[in-house]
């Protein structure tokens, strides 16, 4: 629990576009727009399953990961100009 003074203190350092990029939800919602997509036939369900399938997939590490690849991780974070996984 943070007070609003620390609150406002994180926030001051905040850039836009610059926050953590979270991964770990996107094969849950496109889990769900594709079982929405299967009940409705709807095609703008069939495109959001899709965007959260492709973002569930390029997340995967590759060979140059310090983790090592083929690995899922919870986030990517801004380091300086790179996208870098964290090491949860």
């Amino acid at each position: 629990h943070f007070t609003d003074e620390e609150l406002k203190t994180r926030d001051a350092m905040l850039v836009a576009g610059e926050e953590p990029q979270w991964c770990l939800f996107d094969p849950m919602v496109s889990a769900y727009y594709g079982k929405l997509y299967q009940k409705t036939k709807k095609a703008e369900f069939f495109k959001l399953q899709q965007l959260f399938l492709s973002r569930a997939l390029a997340a995967i590490t590759g060979d140059d990961c310090k983790f090592g690849p083929w690995m899922c991780c919870e986030a990517y974070c801004l380091h300086g100009d790179k996208w870098e996984p964290n090491d949860n």
